[in-house]
Protein backbone atom coordinates (compact mmCIF):
# COMPACT_ATOMS: atom_id res chain seq x y z
CA UNK A 1 0.00 0.00 0.00
CA UNK A 2 1.14 3.47 -1.03
CA UNK A 3 0.03 5.98 1.59
CA UNK A 4 -0.87 10.05 0.50
CA UNK A 5 0.69 11.45 3.90
CA UNK A 6 2.95 9.29 6.14
CA UNK A 7 3.96 11.46 9.58
CA UNK A 8 7.12 10.01 11.47
CA UNK A 9 6.45 11.02 14.80
CA UNK A 10 3.38 11.54 17.26
CA UNK A 11 4.28 14.35 19.64
CA UNK A 12 1.92 17.22 19.00
CA UNK A 13 3.63 18.75 15.48
CA UNK A 14 3.17 15.18 14.18
CA UNK A 15 -0.37 15.11 15.59
CA UNK A 16 -0.81 18.53 14.73
CA UNK A 17 0.10 18.05 10.74
CA UNK A 18 -2.34 14.90 11.06
CA UNK A 19 -5.62 16.44 12.33
CA UNK A 20 -5.47 19.23 9.85
CA UNK A 21 -4.58 16.90 7.25
CA UNK A 22 -7.84 14.69 8.23
CA UNK A 23 -9.87 17.91 8.62
CA UNK A 24 -9.15 18.21 5.17
CA UNK A 25 -10.03 14.92 3.39
CA UNK A 26 -6.57 13.12 3.93
CA UNK A 27 -5.81 10.02 5.45
CA UNK A 28 -2.31 9.98 7.00
CA UNK A 29 -0.17 7.24 8.73
CA UNK A 30 1.48 8.80 12.08
CA UNK A 31 4.33 6.13 13.85
CA UNK A 32 5.55 6.43 16.77
CA UNK A 33 8.22 4.46 18.42
CA UNK A 34 6.74 4.96 22.09
CA UNK A 35 3.51 3.32 23.24
CA UNK A 36 1.81 6.80 24.19
CA UNK A 37 0.80 9.89 22.25
CA UNK A 38 2.40 13.44 22.54
CA UNK A 39 5.93 13.32 23.26
CA UNK A 40 7.29 14.94 26.46
CA UNK A 41 3.71 16.71 26.78
CA UNK A 42 2.90 13.81 28.15
CA UNK A 43 0.52 13.63 31.82
CA UNK A 44 0.55 11.12 34.65
CA UNK A 45 -2.09 10.62 36.99
CA UNK A 46 -0.65 9.70 40.79
CA UNK A 47 -2.75 9.37 43.55
CA UNK A 48 -4.41 12.02 43.79
CA UNK A 49 -2.23 14.71 41.79
CA UNK A 50 -1.99 15.04 38.13
CA UNK A 51 1.63 15.72 37.10
CA UNK A 52 2.85 16.66 33.57
CA UNK A 53 5.58 14.97 32.72
CA UNK A 54 7.04 18.36 30.40
CA UNK A 55 4.96 21.59 29.78
CA UNK A 56 2.65 23.06 31.84
CA UNK A 57 0.08 24.28 28.60
CA UNK A 58 -0.22 27.32 25.94
CA UNK A 59 -1.06 30.65 26.11
CA UNK A 60 -4.23 31.02 24.74
CA UNK A 61 -3.27 34.11 21.90
CA UNK A 62 -2.13 31.77 18.92
CA UNK A 63 -5.21 30.98 16.31
CA UNK A 64 -4.03 27.86 14.75
CA UNK A 65 -4.14 26.01 18.22
CA UNK A 66 -7.16 27.84 19.53
CA UNK A 67 -8.57 26.00 15.84
CA UNK A 68 -6.96 22.47 16.67
CA UNK A 69 -9.05 22.32 20.19
CA UNK A 70 -11.86 23.99 18.41
CA UNK A 71 -11.98 21.05 15.68
CA UNK A 72 -10.96 18.70 17.78
CA UNK A 73 -14.28 19.01 20.36
CA UNK A 74 -11.61 20.02 22.87
CA UNK A 75 -12.99 23.64 24.13
CA UNK A 76 -15.18 22.07 26.71
CA UNK A 77 -11.92 20.13 28.42
CA UNK A 78 -10.19 23.94 28.46
CA UNK A 79 -8.89 25.25 31.77
CA UNK A 80 -7.65 28.74 32.34
CA UNK A 81 -4.52 28.62 35.35
CA UNK A 82 -5.81 30.61 38.20
CA UNK A 83 -4.89 34.15 38.92
CA UNK A 84 -3.07 33.41 41.48
CA UNK A 85 -0.35 32.37 38.51
CA UNK A 86 0.15 36.24 37.27
CA UNK A 87 2.36 36.63 40.28
CA UNK A 88 5.67 35.28 39.82
CA UNK A 89 8.91 35.06 41.56
CA UNK A 90 12.94 35.54 41.41
CA UNK A 91 14.92 33.80 44.18
CA UNK A 92 18.23 35.90 44.34
CA UNK A 93 20.68 35.67 47.24
CA UNK A 94 18.71 34.63 50.06
CA UNK A 95 14.95 35.59 49.17
CA UNK A 96 11.57 35.68 46.65
CA UNK A 97 11.26 38.67 44.96
CA UNK A 98 7.69 38.96 43.38
CA UNK A 99 8.21 40.56 39.62
CA UNK A 100 7.04 43.80 38.98
CA UNK A 101 5.06 43.80 35.94
CA UNK A 102 4.03 47.75 36.43
CA UNK A 103 6.17 50.80 35.62
CA UNK A 104 5.62 51.69 39.20
CA UNK A 105 5.83 48.50 40.83
CA UNK A 106 9.53 47.74 38.95
CA UNK A 107 10.32 50.96 40.88
CA UNK A 108 9.63 50.55 44.09
CA UNK A 109 10.94 46.19 43.77
CA UNK A 110 13.94 45.63 45.72
CA UNK A 111 14.88 42.99 43.22
CA UNK A 112 17.44 45.52 41.13
CA UNK A 113 19.69 47.71 42.78
CA UNK A 114 19.18 51.85 41.82
CA UNK A 115 22.70 51.23 39.67
CA UNK A 116 20.27 48.13 37.45
CA UNK A 117 17.29 50.20 37.49
CA UNK A 118 19.22 53.13 36.04
CA UNK A 119 21.37 50.94 33.43
CA UNK A 120 17.94 49.17 32.01
CA UNK A 121 16.44 52.80 31.77
CA UNK A 122 19.08 54.02 29.70
CA UNK A 123 18.28 51.03 27.24
CA UNK A 124 16.16 53.93 24.70
CA UNK A 125 19.59 55.36 24.14
CA UNK A 126 21.65 52.05 23.37
CA UNK A 127 22.57 51.86 19.49
CA UNK A 128 20.85 48.99 17.89
CA UNK A 129 23.07 46.26 16.50
CA UNK A 130 22.15 44.39 12.92
CA UNK A 131 23.77 40.93 13.25
CA UNK A 132 22.77 38.25 15.53
CA UNK A 133 24.27 37.76 18.60
CA UNK A 134 24.39 35.78 21.84
CA UNK A 135 21.58 36.34 24.34
CA UNK A 136 23.71 37.05 26.79
CA UNK A 137 25.93 39.87 24.57
CA UNK A 138 22.61 40.93 23.48
CA UNK A 139 21.15 41.78 26.96
CA UNK A 140 24.15 43.10 28.55
CA UNK A 141 24.56 45.48 25.82
CA UNK A 142 20.87 46.78 25.88
CA UNK A 143 19.65 46.32 29.71
CA UNK A 144 23.14 45.81 31.62
CA UNK A 145 24.53 42.84 33.88
CA UNK A 146 21.96 42.78 36.22
CA UNK A 147 19.17 42.48 34.23
CA UNK A 148 21.07 39.95 32.56
CA UNK A 149 21.25 37.99 36.28
CA UNK A 150 17.67 38.43 37.51
CA UNK A 151 15.44 39.18 34.85
CA UNK A 152 16.04 38.07 31.53
CA UNK A 153 18.55 34.83 31.94
CA UNK A 154 16.28 33.56 34.49
CA UNK A 155 13.50 33.39 31.96
CA UNK A 156 16.12 32.22 29.39
CA UNK A 157 16.90 29.40 31.46
CA UNK A 158 12.75 29.04 32.27
CA UNK A 159 11.73 28.92 28.68
CA UNK A 160 14.42 27.07 26.54
CA UNK A 161 16.10 25.38 29.74
CA UNK A 162 18.98 27.30 27.91
CA UNK A 163 23.02 28.92 28.28
CA UNK A 164 22.21 32.62 27.02
CA UNK A 165 25.75 32.89 26.58
CA UNK A 166 25.54 29.89 23.96
CA UNK A 167 21.79 30.91 22.58
CA UNK A 168 21.07 33.20 19.91
CA UNK A 169 19.11 36.03 20.23
CA UNK A 170 17.87 36.32 16.50
CA UNK A 171 16.59 32.36 16.14
CA UNK A 172 15.69 31.88 20.14
CA UNK A 173 13.95 35.41 20.31
CA UNK A 174 13.20 36.41 16.99
CA UNK A 175 10.89 39.31 17.13
CA UNK A 176 12.75 40.88 20.06
CA UNK A 177 16.03 41.21 17.42
CA UNK A 178 13.32 42.30 15.01
CA UNK A 179 11.99 44.73 17.15
CA UNK A 180 15.37 46.50 18.04
CA UNK A 181 15.98 46.84 13.87
CA UNK A 182 12.97 48.53 13.63
CA UNK A 183 12.23 50.58 16.32
CA UNK A 184 15.88 50.84 17.42
CA UNK A 185 15.00 50.74 20.96
CA UNK A 186 12.93 47.66 23.18
CA UNK A 187 11.34 50.49 24.95
CA UNK A 188 10.11 52.41 22.18
CA UNK A 189 9.06 49.42 20.42
CA UNK A 190 6.86 48.63 23.37
CA UNK A 191 5.03 52.21 23.47
CA UNK A 192 4.67 52.40 20.25
CA UNK A 193 2.99 49.36 19.48
CA UNK A 194 1.02 49.34 22.52
CA UNK A 195 -0.77 52.12 20.98
CA UNK A 196 -1.29 49.95 17.34
CA UNK A 197 -3.05 46.85 16.71
CA UNK A 198 0.20 45.28 17.14
CA UNK A 199 0.30 45.34 20.81
CA UNK A 200 0.56 41.55 21.28
CA UNK A 201 3.87 41.47 19.44
CA UNK A 202 5.61 41.35 23.18
CA UNK A 203 3.63 38.71 24.35
CA UNK A 204 0.17 38.33 26.14
CA UNK A 205 -2.30 35.18 26.42
CA UNK A 206 -3.70 33.36 29.54
CA UNK A 207 -1.73 29.87 30.07
CA UNK A 208 -4.42 27.56 29.52
CA UNK A 209 -4.25 23.57 29.93
CA UNK A 210 -6.74 20.84 29.48
CA UNK A 211 -8.81 19.31 32.65
CA UNK A 212 -7.33 16.00 32.47
CA UNK A 213 -3.30 17.66 31.51
CA UNK A 214 -1.75 17.74 28.10
CA UNK A 215 -2.40 14.07 27.24
CA UNK A 216 -5.78 14.65 26.91
CA UNK A 217 -5.23 17.28 24.23
CA UNK A 218 -2.93 14.24 22.29
CA UNK A 219 -5.53 11.88 22.93
CA UNK A 220 -8.41 14.25 21.58
CA UNK A 221 -6.27 15.70 18.51
CA UNK A 222 -5.30 12.09 17.60
CA UNK A 223 -8.73 10.68 17.60
CA UNK A 224 -10.17 8.71 13.89
CA UNK A 225 -6.29 8.90 12.93
CA UNK A 226 -4.03 5.84 11.86
CA UNK A 227 -1.44 5.52 14.13
CA UNK A 228 1.20 2.96 14.80
CA UNK A 229 2.85 2.75 18.18
CA UNK A 230 5.55 0.69 19.24
CA UNK A 231 7.08 1.46 15.83
CA UNK A 232 10.43 2.81 15.04
CA UNK A 233 11.83 3.78 12.19
CA UNK A 234 15.24 3.16 10.95
CA UNK A 235 15.66 4.63 7.84
CA UNK A 236 14.43 6.88 4.67
CA UNK A 237 15.15 6.08 1.16
CA UNK A 238 13.73 7.65 -2.13
CA UNK A 239 12.37 5.28 -4.95
CA UNK A 240 11.58 7.31 -7.61
CA UNK A 241 9.19 9.96 -6.43
CA UNK A 242 7.91 7.80 -3.14
CA UNK A 243 10.08 7.79 0.13
CA UNK A 244 10.17 4.89 1.45
CA UNK A 245 10.65 4.67 5.09
CA UNK A 246 11.68 1.20 6.78
CA UNK A 247 10.48 0.65 9.90
CA UNK A 248 10.60 -2.01 13.04
CA UNK A 249 6.70 -3.29 11.81
CA UNK A 250 7.69 -3.56 7.80
CA UNK A 251 8.43 -1.12 5.12
CA UNK A 252 6.09 2.01 4.43
CA UNK A 253 5.70 3.98 0.94
CA UNK A 254 4.47 7.20 1.06
CA UNK A 255 4.09 9.94 -1.48
CA UNK A 256 4.52 12.51 1.04
CA UNK A 257 6.64 12.61 4.03
CA UNK A 258 6.58 14.77 7.10
CA UNK A 259 8.92 14.54 10.22
CA UNK A 260 8.08 15.46 13.16
CA UNK A 261 10.92 13.30 14.95
CA UNK A 262 13.46 14.92 17.66
CA UNK A 263 16.68 16.17 15.56
CA UNK A 264 19.03 13.49 16.85
CA UNK A 265 16.53 10.75 15.65
CA UNK A 266 16.11 12.27 11.80
CA UNK A 267 19.53 12.63 11.80
CA UNK A 268 20.30 9.11 12.46
CA UNK A 269 17.87 7.91 9.84
CA UNK A 270 18.53 10.63 7.04
CA UNK A 271 22.18 9.72 6.30
CA UNK A 272 21.46 7.31 3.56
CA UNK A 273 19.01 9.46 2.25
CA UNK A 274 20.10 13.51 2.49
CA UNK A 275 23.87 13.62 4.10
CA UNK A 276 22.89 17.31 4.27
CA UNK A 277 19.61 16.47 6.72
CA UNK A 278 21.57 14.03 8.81
CA UNK A 279 24.60 16.42 9.43
CA UNK A 280 22.33 19.40 9.79
CA UNK A 281 19.70 17.95 12.29
CA UNK A 282 23.06 16.50 14.37
CA UNK A 283 23.84 19.60 15.13
CA UNK A 284 21.41 20.42 17.17
CA UNK A 285 22.12 19.83 20.93
CA UNK A 286 19.46 19.07 23.69
CA UNK A 287 19.43 20.26 27.34
CA UNK A 288 18.86 17.76 29.46
CA UNK A 289 16.40 18.34 32.12
CA UNK A 290 15.14 16.27 35.02
CA UNK A 291 11.53 17.21 36.84
CA UNK A 292 11.13 16.40 40.20
CA UNK A 293 7.37 16.18 41.35
CA UNK A 294 6.24 16.54 44.78
CA UNK A 295 2.41 15.69 46.06
CA UNK A 296 1.32 16.99 49.51
CA UNK A 297 -1.79 15.77 51.15
CA UNK A 298 -1.97 19.02 52.86
CA UNK A 299 -2.69 22.42 51.71
CA UNK A 300 0.68 24.77 51.49
CA UNK A 301 0.54 28.36 51.24
CA UNK A 302 1.42 28.77 47.38
CA UNK A 303 0.20 31.98 46.10
CA UNK A 304 1.80 32.20 42.70
CA UNK A 305 2.93 30.55 39.34
CA UNK A 306 6.26 29.79 40.96
CA UNK A 307 9.79 31.16 40.49
CA UNK A 308 13.19 30.96 38.69
CA UNK A 309 16.60 31.29 40.05
CA UNK A 310 18.92 34.40 39.46
CA UNK A 311 21.60 33.00 37.34
CA UNK A 312 24.37 32.99 40.20
CA UNK A 313 21.89 31.40 42.54
CA UNK A 314 21.48 28.16 40.36
CA UNK A 315 22.38 25.46 42.08
CA UNK A 316 20.46 22.49 40.68
CA UNK A 317 17.33 23.31 40.07
CA UNK A 318 16.45 26.39 37.66
CA UNK A 319 13.08 26.68 38.29
CA UNK A 320 10.18 25.65 40.81
CA UNK A 321 6.37 25.41 39.80
CA UNK A 322 3.73 25.58 42.28
CA UNK A 323 1.45 23.81 40.20
CA UNK A 324 -1.71 23.30 42.13
CA UNK A 325 -1.58 26.93 42.26
CA UNK A 326 -1.66 27.33 38.45
CA UNK A 327 -3.91 24.41 37.47
CA UNK A 328 -6.18 21.76 39.33
CA UNK A 329 -3.81 19.64 39.65
CA UNK A 330 -4.36 17.83 43.02
CA UNK A 331 -7.34 16.67 45.02
CA UNK A 332 -8.89 19.99 47.58
CA UNK A 333 -6.58 19.97 50.40
CA UNK A 334 -3.47 18.85 48.64
CA UNK A 335 -0.60 20.28 46.97
CA UNK A 336 1.26 19.43 44.73
CA UNK A 337 5.25 20.94 43.19
CA UNK A 338 7.15 20.39 40.70
CA UNK A 339 11.48 21.19 41.11
CA UNK A 340 12.84 21.34 37.53
CA UNK A 341 16.92 20.91 37.26
CA UNK A 342 19.33 20.03 35.05
CA UNK A 343 19.63 22.25 31.86
CA UNK A 344 21.97 23.54 29.57
CA UNK A 345 23.89 25.40 32.17
CA UNK A 346 23.56 22.52 34.82
CA UNK A 347 24.22 19.39 32.77
CA UNK A 348 26.05 17.68 35.10
CA UNK A 349 23.08 17.08 36.97
CA UNK A 350 21.85 14.65 34.05
CA UNK A 351 24.56 11.79 35.36
CA UNK A 352 23.76 11.54 38.54
CA UNK A 353 21.69 9.03 40.51
CA UNK A 354 17.72 9.43 40.78
CA UNK A 355 17.91 9.09 44.44
CA UNK A 356 20.65 12.20 44.38
CA UNK A 357 18.60 14.13 42.02
CA UNK A 358 15.61 13.72 44.25
CA UNK A 359 17.43 14.68 47.44
CA UNK A 360 19.13 17.77 45.41
CA UNK A 361 15.01 18.91 44.87
CA UNK A 362 14.27 18.25 48.18
CA UNK A 363 17.09 20.71 49.41
CA UNK A 364 16.21 23.39 46.67
CA UNK A 365 12.97 23.62 48.81
CA UNK A 366 14.38 24.04 51.65
CA UNK A 367 16.90 26.42 50.55
CA UNK A 368 14.26 28.38 49.02
CA UNK A 369 10.78 27.88 50.37
CA UNK A 370 11.95 27.02 53.91
CA UNK A 371 9.85 23.59 53.37
CA UNK A 372 11.02 21.11 55.71
CA UNK A 373 8.18 18.99 55.54
CA UNK A 374 8.39 15.11 53.63
CA UNK A 375 6.09 14.96 50.82
CA UNK A 376 3.41 11.94 50.25
CA UNK A 377 4.00 11.44 46.56
CA UNK A 378 7.67 11.87 44.93
CA UNK A 379 7.75 10.90 41.21
CA UNK A 380 11.07 11.52 39.26
CA UNK A 381 10.94 12.73 35.13
CA UNK A 382 14.27 12.36 33.59
CA UNK A 383 14.81 13.92 30.36
CA UNK A 384 18.42 13.33 28.98
CA UNK A 385 17.40 15.20 25.87
CA UNK A 386 14.69 17.44 26.96
CA UNK A 387 14.84 21.00 24.86
CA UNK A 388 16.62 22.33 21.52
CA UNK A 389 19.05 24.46 21.76
CA UNK A 390 18.34 27.04 19.18
CA UNK A 391 22.39 28.33 19.36
CA UNK A 392 24.82 31.07 17.01
CA UNK A 393 24.30 28.12 14.05
CA UNK A 394 20.99 27.75 14.37
CA UNK A 395 19.98 29.76 11.07
CA UNK A 396 22.07 27.60 8.86
CA UNK A 397 20.93 24.75 10.49
CA UNK A 398 17.37 26.40 9.71
CA UNK A 399 18.13 27.38 5.55
CA UNK A 400 19.94 23.53 5.64
CA UNK A 401 16.82 22.02 6.31
CA UNK A 402 14.78 24.75 4.08
CA UNK A 403 16.79 23.56 1.06
CA UNK A 404 16.40 20.00 1.82
CA UNK A 405 12.26 20.67 1.32
CA UNK A 406 13.28 22.52 -1.81
CA UNK A 407 14.73 19.28 -3.37
CA UNK A 408 12.69 16.45 -2.04
CA UNK A 409 9.01 17.45 -3.23
CA UNK A 410 6.82 16.23 -0.91
CA UNK A 411 9.40 16.25 2.43
CA UNK A 412 8.19 18.83 5.23
CA UNK A 413 10.40 19.18 8.79
CA UNK A 414 9.04 20.11 12.09
CA UNK A 415 9.70 19.62 15.26
CA UNK A 416 10.65 21.93 17.93
CA UNK A 417 13.88 21.78 17.06
CA UNK A 418 14.03 23.77 14.21
CA UNK A 419 11.47 26.55 14.34
CA UNK A 420 10.28 27.29 17.58
CA UNK A 421 10.26 25.02 20.93
CA UNK A 422 6.88 26.35 22.14
CA UNK A 423 3.67 24.70 22.04
CA UNK A 424 2.19 26.72 19.98
CA UNK A 425 4.95 26.74 17.74
CA UNK A 426 4.40 23.38 16.90
CA UNK A 427 0.70 23.35 16.86
CA UNK A 428 1.81 25.93 13.63
CA UNK A 429 4.38 24.06 12.53
CA UNK A 430 2.00 20.96 12.04
CA UNK A 431 -0.39 23.32 10.22
CA UNK A 432 2.14 24.77 7.55
CA UNK A 433 3.19 21.21 6.90
CA UNK A 434 -0.26 20.14 6.41
CA UNK A 435 -1.39 22.89 4.23
CA UNK A 436 1.83 22.27 1.84
CA UNK A 437 1.18 18.66 1.74
CA UNK A 438 -2.67 19.50 0.41
CA UNK A 439 -1.30 22.26 -2.05
CA UNK A 440 0.81 19.51 -3.33
CA UNK A 441 -1.22 16.52 -3.37
CA UNK A 442 -4.29 19.11 -5.14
Amino acid sequence: MIYDAVILGAGISGLSAARFLKLNGIEPLVIEKNSYLGGKAHTSKVADFIIEEGPNGFLDNKPDTLELVEKSSLLQELVRANEKAEKRFIFSGSRLYELPFSPIAFIKSPLLSLAGKLRLAAEPFVEKKESDETLADFVKRRFGKEALNKLIGPMATGVYAGDPDTMSVESAFRRIKELERDYGSLFKALIKLKKSSDAAAFGGGKLTSFTGGLTQMSAGISKGIKIKLNTEAFSIKKDGKLFVVETSGGIVSTRRLISALPAYELSKISDSFDKDIAQAAGMINYAPIDVVAFGYNRKLDLDGFGFLFALDDMRSAIGVLWDSSIFPRAATGHSLIRVILGGARLAYIAEKEEKEVINMASEELKRTMNLEIEPDVVKIIRHKKAIPQYLMNHKDVVATIDGAERRHEGLRIIGNAFRGIGLNDCVSAGKRAAVSIISCIS
